[in-house]
C-alpha cells in the first residue's frame, strides 16, 4: 500500500511485531541530515521551527525520519 490514512474512530488493524524495530526521539542533526540528504543547517532550522525528529530503526540501522507533519525514507538499500 503506497498511501494509507487513519481517522479517529477507525478500528486498528492487527499488526504483527517487526523484529528489531524501534522508534525514538532524536536531536542528532548530523544523522538526520545524512539520512534525508539535507544540509545540517536545514535540519537545525526545521527543529527550530517545531519539528520533533523521530528515528525508526530496523535492527541497529536508522531507516526513517519523522518530524512534524513530514516523513522521509532512507534512500539507501
Amino acid at each position: 500500500m503506497a498511501l494509507a490514512t487513519w481517522w479517529r474512530g477507525d478500528t486498528m488493524p492487527a499488526l504483527s511485531l517487526l523484529p528489531g524495530f524501534r522508534v525514538e526521539a532524536s536531536r542528532d542533526e548530523q544523522l538526520i541530515a545524512r539520512i534525508n540528504q539535507l544540509a545540517q543547517h536545514e535540519v537545525r532550522q526545521r527543529m527550530h521551527t517545531g519539528h520533533q525528529p523521530y528515528l525508526a530503526y530496523v535492527e541497529q540501522a536508522p531507516r526513517l525520519w519523522l518530524g512534524g507533519d513530514t516523513g522521509s525514507l532512507d534512500r539507501r538499500t
